[in-house]
Order: C-alpha cells, then sequence, then structure tokens
C-alpha cells in the first residue's frame, strides 16, 4: 500500500473521497453530499470530476438516496428472477425455472433432497 501512495501521489487523496462518499451513503446528510461533491471536483482527479457530473445528472435521486433510510436493494437481491432466467435461456423449459424459484430455503431440512431430484438436468432438457 506504501508503495501505491508512493508511485500515486493522487491515491490517498482518491482514497479519502471514495470512503467519504461512502459515509455520505450510510450516515450523511445532503449537506455533507455537497461539501463532498466540491471537494471531488476541486480534487484535479478526472474519474472523481466526472463522477460529479455524472452525480449532477441525476442530483435529486441521488439526495433522496442520501435522505431516505429504506432502499429497494433487499427486494432486488434477494428475488433474483431475472438472472436465473438469463442463466436458464435456452438451457430448459419452464419447469426447471419453476423448480429453482419455487423451491423450498436451503434452510429446509427437506430442501437437499428436493433440490436434488429436480434439478437433475436430464429431468429438464428441452425437446426440438
Amino acid at each position: 500500500m506504501d508503495a501505491l501512495k508512493k508511485a500515486c501521489p493522487g491515491y490517498a487523496v482518491m482514497r479519502s473521497l471514495v470512503m467519504g462518499f461512502r459515509t455520505i451513503l450510510r450516515i450523511g446528510k445532503v449537506e455533507t453530499l455537497h461539501d463532498w461533491m466540491n471537494k471531488a471536483t476541486d480534487s484535479g482527479i478526472y474519474g472523481m470530476q466526472r463522477f460529479v457530473r455524472k452525480l449532477k445528472q441525476d442530483q435529486s435521486a441521488v439526495e433522496a438516496a442520501v435522505e431516505e433510510t429504506w432502499s429497494n436493494g433487499p427486494v432486488e437481491g434477494h428475488i433474483r428472477l431475472k438472472t436465473i432466467k438469463r442463466q436458464m435461456y435456452g438451457h430448459a423449459g419452464f419447469e426447471l425455472l419453476r423448480a429453482r424459484v419455487l423451491l423450498p430455503p436451503v434452510s429446509c431440512p427437506l430442501a437437499p433432497n428436493v433440490r436434488g431430484n429436480l434439478l437433475k438436468k436430464e429431468n429438464f432438457t428441452r425437446h426440438c
């Protein structure tokens, strides 16, 4: 880490800005965000300046993300239907999709047996 700091003097400034932004998203206020954006713009680091320009394009949404305590992240993180569908595209039919989405949770004692039987590839190959 020390070698990186010596080789790239802007590294410490950039790291400080990144960690500051992370803190603002977790516990910050809109005023803190505005101060951070000014510091990032004045840093002289092109990537940070570009990031601030992009934030300003949708500043109201960024400010709402800082102010609000709720997030739709958990919903998107747990229901991965689109990801599962994309992974299976062209490989299996609806029955396998249903088995992958509607199976009991892994914490259920019967889950491994159910998953093992339902997810056998030979049971769900697509017939053309």
